[in-house]
């Protein structure tokens, strides 16, 4: 559990844990910063506690536009067990702001591995110190996950009228169905091998032969159902003529931009996602229900749908 801990704590026991990342470890050195942390009134300081022992520290300011961080710190034989990149987590969850640290030597590692960016500058003692900083995401988003996080970053929620690459979400949004997103994402690029590059016309054109195949693949998902769907929706676009032009008429062209503060806020389905459902399977498509269609939707940019508060909500005007 992640909680203030100011009000309660000894120095003695601010430095037992401060020790482990200060820059100065001296007895003095500690001291001095332990008492830092209790004395400011513009520094808060949570613990992650388990059974009220405390296993890590964080010392942090907040800012209207950021959540300046001056320590986190676990207690060493808690190292490696996640400790620290969960209050990173509790930071994030509870404040809705990028957060912001600066360091030096080896906690550069654990902000790179917790998702932060970071920048390096000239320092006289220390040869270099580094800014590191964490852009705020959309929570399912937030994650260890790199592949999960460039997904969210670069594509998820931006327009997409590019023929090949509206059929692989659909397809991939279809395969997902029972499964998670991160298994999906994670067989990306054995999909697009496996499925010719995404050509429609090839995939449509797929024997029985090339079924076979594709069930012996351990790259994709190996559901005969799933993969004779990919094959029956390949010939439904050719059939439309423009996936593109199908899927966009509904909004008139213009994404639909909605404003959700949580996460928890956001439909699995809409009236929108209804009727593209329903008139989908009129045309032959398969794997797409209302919730698939909105997951879609949500993908390929017609609905953008990042919380508000997201670094990565790009909204023209």
């Amino acid at each position: 559990m992640f909680e203030d801990i100011k009000s309660r704590i000894t120095e003695t026991e601010v430095g037992k844990i401060v020790a482990l990342a200060a820059i100065d470890g001296t007895p003095e050195g500690v001291a001095k910063e332990a008492e830092k942390y209790l004395s400011s009134n513009n520094l808060h300081f949570y613990g992650w506690l388990d059974d009220n022992k405390i296993l890590g520290i964080c010392g942090f300011e907040i800012h209207v536009d950021k959540v300046e961080i001056h320590l986190i710190a676990v207690a060493e034989e808690r190292h490696h067990q996640g400790i620290g990149s969960a209050m990173v987590t509790a930071l994030q969850n509870t404040y809705h702001l990028p957060l912001e640290a600066d360091t030096v030597g080896e906690a550069v590692g654990f902000y790179r591995k917790s998702g932060f960016e970071t920048m390096a500058f000239p320092d006289p003692e220390w040869g270099a110190k580094y800014t590191c900083v964490l852009k705020y995401r959309c929570p399912w988003a937030d994650s260890d996950d790199e592949l999960m996080r460039e997904y969210h970053d670069i594509q998820w929620g931006k327009p997409c009228f590019d023929e090949r690459t509206l059929f692989e979400m659909l397809t991939l949004e279809g395969a997902q169905a029972g499964l998670s997103w991160s298994c999906v994402l994670h067989k990306r690029e054995n999909y697009r091998a496996a499925f010719d590059d995404w050509d429609i016309a090839k995939i449509a054109a797929y024997s029985e032969d090339k079924v076979a195949e594709l069930l012996q693949n351990p790259g994709i998902i190996r559901n005969k159902l799933k993969i004779r769907s990919t094959i029956g929706n390949a010939q439904a676009v050719l059939k439309l003529g423009s996936l593109s032009d199908f899927i966009w008429s509904y909004v008139d062209g213009k994404p639909i931009v909605n404003a959700w503060k949580e996460q928890s806020e956001m439909p699995a389905k809409t009236e929108l996602s209804d009727r593209i459902s329903k008139d989908m399977k009129k045309q032959g498509f398969s794997f797409v229900g209302s919730t698939i269609i909105y997951s879609y939707l949500q993908a390929i940019g017609v609905v953008n749908d990042h919380i508000t508060s997201c670094a990565f909500r790009e909204v023209s005007k």
